[in-house]
């Protein structure tokens, strides 16, 4: 089943702002990465600006991938089913027209 666009003018504008403001966003994203890359490089520590303070600091964290245990222990369907929780979703994609 093939899905067909639904070009509404009235809300079209609507699909222009929030492509460019996911754009503005990411751009910020990229920018504030390479500067926690760059105060973690530094190590930890309090790093203090003029409006903010940053602080680095390390920590271990520990988990456990829990689909590899179940998979070692085999359990039947009937118990994944069991303790299976479904629910919906509504899901909004973006892409920029080709021009």
């Amino acid at each position: 089943m093939t899905a067909t666009a639904k070009v509404i003018p009235l809300f079209s504008i609507d699909a222009d702002l929030l492509g460019e403001l996911r754009a503005e966003i990411k751009a910020l994203q990229d920018k504030a990465q390479l500067i926690e890359t760059e105060l973690k490089t530094r190590g930890p520590g309090q790093y203090d600006g003029e409006w903010f303070t940053a602080s680095v600091s390390s920590s271990e964290r520990v988990t456990v991938d829990w689909k590899a245990v179940a998979a070692k222990l085999s359990p039947s369907h009937q118990l994944v089913t069991a303790h299976t929780k479904v629910k919906v979703i509504e899901t909004l994609r973006l892409s920029a027209h080709k021009k």
